[in-house]
């Protein structure tokens, strides 16, 4: 087998030629002085050069990766810390040059590094004391630049379209919140002061900044002339930051200067920290523009568990901003196996910390939850409070595999004319089931359930619904599924959520139910292969029987009796 480590012995070839062209390069280039072939101390092939643009000697050395020749050389100064050049990662770092990881190819040869160098430093300085710029095609991303930047301000355009507006030697105060990871520490700014008049930033959800300690904030907007402050010295940066207008007990200044520059200095009681701004990206659409009509559409989620939480997730990142949870069960340890949920929500109700969850994923959405089992032995009030908040969505998704509690949903569905999204995992993680009833057009939920267990008993095949309801604690054994089988069920019932949610037409999903494979079992060949399963359309209903004049006289009478005997409100 090749090894990557030592490419020089693999392909020795290789390593002929390239030696061969490298001492071609110096005996055709007056400029290049060829050093020696060495190993440095981690067995990569080195070759030390002098370069002559003959008003100054530069030592390099060029480096061979260890996975070359699928990634290209490096050229670093030899001996030199300097920097040389404002086209270089630091002081004696590597060279950026015309050949870079991204535009590479393995029939490149070392020389053409070697080359490239040259270019470089005597396009940059023909002459002495002469200084040209070249010009760069290499471009650094928001993720290179922010690499080593341990605490970051990140602004939401909703806040620099407010500080569009400040002019120069104006200020505003505010709140600055931190969120702090092991890694780095980010601040947003969550409110805006100018006057009487408080902005809080809508983009910011509310589960975030309650939850924060808020620091005292001052933002000016200086001259374009203005030289930044220099945090290193407390005492230089206070006394630059007073002629600002910045006062001691504010922990946190942003200065803007210009359009587009921002700088911010976090206060501390004996240091001054410099932050890294974050700029928001131009606003654009991703995802179909259609779904900004799923905001204001309600949810209920019966059962938020795996694929329930999953679900849930999905619709929120699409648009859907109004939700109703429903479950009972905690949130334990071995539940994070599959959940969308984490240590943030460990020993919470799943729909507590689903709740939690969701609101911040967007600011605008908004939750209600019940720690309650539909079915489970609540009182009577209590669970009538459930099935009448359920009524009131706009869809209800079902996703706790549980008949005794579809039964509940399909009746509740039925009695509002609300449509319903149900979907299983089936036992071992082999596939799944997504299905939806809409009122009018589907049969009856519990005769779709019946349709589909009859075409697995026609095939022969045994029941593939987990043995015992979801929750943990139970006496069953664990239900066998891991993350990707619970989301691969997830995504598609999410799409045809969304589907029923936006009332296309035609609908993207012809067929009303659909098991989808995801093992190779008695009931799939193979993972994905999909069955679309049509139902005819609902069955009529018997028209009830009309009472007689007499006889709704008589209903009429024992009604009035109830509300005398009920007393004035």
């Amino acid at each position: 087998m090749a090894s990557l480590e030592y490419w020089y012995i693999d392909d020795m070839a290789r390593f002929r030629r390239e030696r061969e062209a490298l001492a071609a390069l110096a005996a055709e280039a007056e400029w290049l002085t060829a050093g020696t072939l060495r190993f440095d101390d981690d067995m990569r092939l080195v070759v030390d050069y002098d370069l002559d643009i003959g008003h100054r000697q530069y030592p390099v050395q060029l480096r061979y990766p260890r996975t070359f020749p699928h990634s290209p050389p490096s050229v670093f100064p030899r001996g030199d810390t300097t920097r040389w050049t404002g086209h270089q990662f630091g002081a004696g770092g590597e060279l950026c040059l015309e050949y870079r990881s991204d535009n590479w190819s393995p029939e490149f040869l070392g020389r053409a590094l070697v080359e490239s160098a040259h270019r470089l430093l005597s396009g940059e300085s023909p002459a002495s004391g002469v200084s040209v710029e070249v010009p760069s095609v290499h471009r650094h991303t928001e993720g290179q630049r922010l690499r080593t930047a341990y605490r970051r301000l990140l602004v939401s355009r909703e806040t620099l379209a407010r500080w569009d507006g400040l002019a120069v030697d104006a200020h505003l105060t505010g709140e600055t919140i931190p969120q702090v990871s092991p890694d780095q520490v980010v601040y947003f700014v969550s409110q805006l002061v100018s006057g009487d008049d408080a902005w809080p930033d809508p983009g910011l959800p509310k589960v975030i900044s309650e939850n924060l300690t808020p620091i005292p904030t001052f933002i000016t907007r200086v001259p374009d002339t203005w030289a930044e402050l220099n945090p290193a010295v407390k005492a230089d940066f206070q006394e630059g930051a007073r002629s600002l207008g910045w006062v001691e007990d504010t922990g946190l200044l942003i200065v803007l200067r210009g359009n587009n520059t921002v700088f911010a200095y976090r206060v501390f009681d004996t240091s001054v920290e410099q932050l890294w701004f974050v700029s928001p990206e131009p606003a654009a659409d991703r995802v179909d523009p259609a779904f900004a009509a799923l905001a204001g559409r309600s949810v209920g989620i019966v059962g938020c568990g795996s694929l329930g939480s999953k679900m849930a997730t999905m619709l929120a990142r699409a648009g859907v901003d109004k939700f109703f949870l429903a479950d009972d069960d905690i949130l334990l340890p071995d539940n994070l196996v599959r959940h969308d949920l984490d240590w943030q929500e460990v020993g919470l109700h799943k729909a507590t910390g689903l709740g939690h969850r969701l609101r911040r994923i967007r600011a605008s959405i908004s939750v209600r939850k019940r720690s309650q089992r539909l079915g489970g032995q609540d009182s009577s009030e209590s669970a009538e409070n459930l099935l009448t908040a359920l009524g009131g969505c706009d869809l209800i998704i079902d996703a706790t595999a549980n008949p005794s509690a579809t039964n509940i949903v399909a009746g509740i569905a039925a009695m509002h004319q609300v449509p319903v999204i149900w979907a299983e995992v089936f036992t071992g993680g082999i596939g799944g089931l997504i299905a939806r009833w809409r009122p009018g057009i589907e049969p009856s939920i519990p005769r779709m359930r019946w349709a589909v267990d009859n075409w697995f008993d026609e095939r022969g095949i045994p029941p593939l619904r987990a043995p015992a309801p979801y929750e943990s604690g139970g006496e069953a054994p664990p239900f066998i599924a891991d993350d990707a089988d619970v989301t691969a069920i997830a995504a598609p019932a999410a799409r045809m959520a969304i589907d029923l949610l936006l009332g296309r037409s035609p609908s993207h999903f012809p067929s009303s139910a659909y098991l989808i494979g995801l093992a190779p079992s008695p009931a799939f060949a193979q993972p994905f292969e999909t069955f679309p399963l049509d139902f005819p359309p609902q069955e009529d209903r018997e028209a009830p029987s009309e009472l007689s004049p007499e006889e709704q006289r008589e209903e009429v009478e024992r009604l009035l009796e109830l509300f005398r005997a009920r007393g004035p409100a």
